[in-house]
């Protein structure tokens, strides 16, 4: 390789690096030390969150809220599936309701968004 073949590798080497210091700068939210950023979509859909046994992967706890009652129990066959590109849509990480796939969200052709759900032990 000669010299100036060199070049356009160089300049983008320096674009890539440039362009990813501008989207960490100022892509990800700002947020206080030792907090940790959280997604719009899943603070508005906290109450997705499904129980293991008697705990819950996040911190369900709210004193003040009204106490829940069981509406109707089910047997269910439960199944897992990962949320790769060939077995979903064109966005594999984001739900049919918006938010994010984390641990806690669950999947169900039968039950509205929001649905909160108790996995016996």
């Amino acid at each position: 390789m000669n010299t100036y073949s060199k070049f356009p590798i160089l300049f983008m080497f320096l674009g890539i690096s440039l362009s990813g210091m501008l989207i960490f700068e100022f892509g990800l939210p700002k947020t206080e030390a030792g907090s940790i950023p959280v997604n719009p979509p899943d603070v508005l859909i906290q109450s997705q969150i499904a129980l293991l046994g008697e705990n819950a992967l996040i911190s369900t706890s709210d004193p003040s809220g009204p106490e829940l009652k069981v509406v109707q129990k089910l047997p269910v066959i439960i199944t897992a599936y990962s949320s790769t590109v060939w077995e979903t849509d064109d966005s594999p990480f984001i739900t049919a309701s918006g938010a994010w796939v984390r641990d806690g969200i669950i999947a169900n052709n039968y039950l509205p968004f929001g649905t909160k759900v108790r996995m016996p032990e």
